[in-house]
């Protein structure tokens, strides 16, 4: 499979952009050997805490994508039997998971601005 075959199929691939996330959004992605729960900061930026004994903090990372194990990588992607890929902000470790299973989505509770016409100048 080449790169442009990657591309198409990926299309089919249930998954999410982080652009279509919120900061304070919250993802628990199960893989193969683990789960991870992903705080989404904005950006590429997370915290991410492995559901370990020996990994619980939260460690600051750049999330790069997902990819089918070779060297093609989906930017800003996380698809279901892909493997996600990011880089440890405090090191530089780039780390590629094992094939994700599931994605579960929390919304931030964060409250969202509106616009209240009433109250710009109208008389």
């Amino acid at each position: 499979m080449n790169l442009r075959d990657e591309q198409i199929s990926a299309g089919d691939v249930e998954g999410l952009y982080l652009s279509e996330l919120s900061p304070g959004d919250v993802l628990v992605i199960g893989t193969v050997n683990s789960t991870y729960s992903l705080v989404y900061l904005g950006a590429s930026a997370a915290l991410l805490a492995k559901h370990s004994p020996r990994f619980v903090e939260p460690t600051s990372v750049n999330v790069l994508g997902s990819t089918w194990g070779g060297t093609a990588l989906m930017m800003g992607f996380l698809g279901v039997s892909m493997r996600m890929e990011f880089e440890r902000s405090e090191d530089g470790r780039i780390v590629v998971t094992s094939p994700i299973q599931s994605l579960q989505r929390s919304f931030s509770k964060a409250p969202k601005r509106r616009l209240d016409r009433d109250t710009h100048g109208s008389s």
